[in-house]
């Protein structure tokens, strides 16, 4: 058996990752109702039940709110973010596998 010690160098595949755009979360919103709410999925096998669900749970407690759905891949990328932020008061991201 070999003694020698092996030095490995692990790379991130992903490269450098610009962090200077990143920011915090913003405040919640106090009361939801009259408010526009995004519910975004990407399209799993029963999430629209879930996504049912929460909607009726929302609109049941929430007589006055709005509720707007969006479909896409799990990760929104730059251009749907900004749409939907214009779009709504506040959005629920849900996605499954």
């Amino acid at each position: 058996m070999n003694d020698a010690t092996v030095n490995l160098k692990v790379l991130n595949p992903r490269g450098a990752l610009d962090t200077s755009k990143v920011r915090g979360i913003n405040p919640r919103v106090p009361d939801i109702n009259g408010k526009t709410i995004g519910l975004y999925w990407n399209g799993k096998p029963d999430g629209d039940l879930f996504w049912d669900t929460v909607e009726g749970i929302l609109k049941e407690r929430y007589p006055d709110v709005t509720v707007v759905r969006y479909f896409g891949p799990g990760d929104l990328g730059e251009t749907t973010a900004l749409k939907v932020a214009e779009e709504v008061d506040a959005v629920m991201y849900g996605v499954g596998d």
